[in-house]
């Protein structure tokens, strides 16, 4: 209630969503206008972020540059404004895109999603995701941990036969691939020969010289880990 030509009333509101404020003027004689109604929608609650699982490769929490890091989130009144995120090795949060599933009001939902963009060495690191609403609320930073695997394996085999010294080898040969990884492991490896004279040798694990044969061969290794 306010007296007087002028007045000024304060309404305070506690909760997300529409409120209806009504009011109705008397003058100093007792001649009363028609009520009248405003209608606000008021947003206090901040959004919420959700990042999804972080795999590669079918190992859990890795991630590698160019792998797409996705969520959702879900805004109680005016609706998402602007999602953000940050990777290892960044200090500071850049904006990313966003799709609608919802609209507000009375609620938004979003699907997000953005390419992982870093250079760290290997190691264990976090990804963090915020946002904020269309009237300036702020989520609460969400993360996830992550391990990065930056370095190469070292690629290596053996061999196994009857040595004759400096190189040589009488009889069958066999070389294996033993190749080793200090982060994510040996996902696959191969070896493969070049004979001369030729010698079609198939690639794989392992590879054998027939004992039949004599000439000389180089050996390749390759190696690939979970990253």
């Amino acid at each position: 209630t306010s007296n007087g030509s002028q007045g000024t009333v304060s309404v305070s509101f506690t909760t997300t969503g529409e409120h209806s404020v009504s009011y109705r003027v008397i003058d100093n004689v007792g001649l009363t206008a028609e009520s009248s109604v405003f209608t606000f929608l008021i947003d206090i609650d901040p959004p919420t972020l959700i990042i999804n699982d972080i795999s590669h490769n079918g190992m859990s929490g890795l991630l590698i540059p160019g792998d797409t890091v996705s969520g959702f989130g879900t805004d109680p009144g005016s609706g998402f404004a602007t999602v953000y995120i940050s990777f290892p090795g960044n200090n500071s949060f850049k904006a990313v895109d966003y799709s609608v599933i919802t609209e507000a009001p009375p609620a938004e939902s979003i699907v997000w999603n953005a390419a992982a963009d870093f250079s760290v060495p290997s190691g264990k690191y976090r990804v963090s995701v915020k946002g904020t609403d269309k009237v300036g609320n702020e989520s609460a930073v969400m993360s996830a941990p992550v391990k990065v695997d930056a370095d190469a394996p070292v690629t290596d085999y053996t061999v196994s036969g009857n040595g004759a010294g400096s190189g040589w080898y009488r009889g069958s040969v066999t070389v294996t691939a033993a190749s080793s990884d200090q982060g994510t492991g040996i996902m696959s490896e191969s070896v493969s020969m070049f004979c001369s004279p030729s010698l079609s040798v198939e690639a794989g694990k392992t590879a054998m010289i027939p004992a039949s044969y004599s000439g000389t061969c180089s050996v390749t290794v390759k190696a690939s880990d979970y990253a």
